[in-house]
């Protein structure tokens, strides 16, 4: 908004930003249109690809709520099964536990 009162202000940082959130939004619909269209991939890669995607760690309902196509029986059974591999760590206990790609 500098020399807004001269009419003389930039937008183009304002223009990257609200491009790069468009661009981001196509990406994920992308990647969620492929994996319906795709063959069949399985719950622990699912939730590979989403651990790595998201910036934060995600509770059990989380990643139930961003992957549909698997209930919360088989999310649980493919994070106990990333957890023993060493795949995955888990973040604090009871409903307050999340999950993170282990480094």
């Amino acid at each position: 908004s500098l020399n807004w009162q001269n009419n003389q202000n930039d937008y183009a940082p304002f223009l990257d930003y609200f491009l790069g959130v468009i661009l981001q939004a196509y990406r994920n619909l992308n990647d969620r249109l492929n994996l319906v269209q795709d063959k069949p991939v399985s719950a622990t890669d699912l939730i590979l690809t989403t651990l790595t995607q998201e910036l934060k760690p995600l509770s059990r309902s989380e990643l139930t709520a961003l992957i549909p196509q698997y209930s919360d029986i088989t999310i649980k059974r493919a994070l106990s099964e990333l957890k023993k591999s060493q795949r995955i760590k888990l973040i604090g206990k009871g409903r307050s536990s999340k999950y993170i790609l282990k480094n």
